[in-house]
């Protein structure tokens, strides 16, 4: 059954004034009137597709992520062992994050990044990433619990990364990144 493009359009408009607000204030200092102000929509079609502020919220930063999961799966197709391999990979999460920039630097504040950075870990892991658990001499050299604190600080490094590019106003290509990123990474590794 195709979805009404009124409800699409509507629920665009949420999202929107939603992100605008969250670039001015805290969570929970906006409220649904002002939602719906900035939106253009009246509370009672709101209702009907949120039950408040906070599931809109909720709404925005899973639909981003669900984004970004399926973007990195489709990521999987290059050769991430090779540097060349691993620094398009990071160049196409930094296009990523170019093309969803208003709603991926909403995400990327410090106050709510950890939703982003549980993200990464949970990808990273998943997708094995960085080839920790692939690298069998490196997996001897490191204790067990090292790999957990390793995807936590790699996630947390790489969102200040995206969050500081963010700031600066994207002026470095999506590559210098990538190869930043990698740098940063390759030399966090043991060898």
């Amino acid at each position: 059954m195709a979805v009404d493009r009124r409800i699409i359009k509507t629920k665009e408009a949420l999202r929107a004034a939603l992100i605008s607000l969250l670039k001015e204030k805290e969570l929970s200092k906006i409220t649904v009137k002002e939602i719906c102000e900035k939106a253009n929509i009246n509370r009672g079609t709101f209702y009907t597709h949120y039950a408040d502020q906070v599931d809109l919220y909720q709404f925005v930063s899973d639909e981003l992520c669900c984004q970004l999961e399926a973007y990195i799966r489709k990521l999987f197709t290059l050769d991430i062992t090779s540097r060349d391999g691993m620094v398009d990979f990071v160049k196409r999460v930094f296009k990523f994050c170019r093309a969803n920039a208003e709603t991926v630097s909403v995400f990327t504040v410090p106050h709510r990044k950890s939703l982003i950075c549980q993200k990464i870990v949970e990808y990273s892991k998943k997708y094995n990433v960085y080839g920790i658990t692939a690298n069998k001499e490196m997996l001897k050299r490191i204790p067990d619990f090292v790999e957990d604190y390793f995807y936590e600080y790699l996630a947390f490094g790489v969102i200040g990364v995206i969050q500081l590019w963010f700031d600066n106003g994207m002026v470095e290509s999506d590559e210098e990144m990538a190869k930043t990123i990698y740098f940063l990474v390759s030399n966090s590794i043991p060898q």
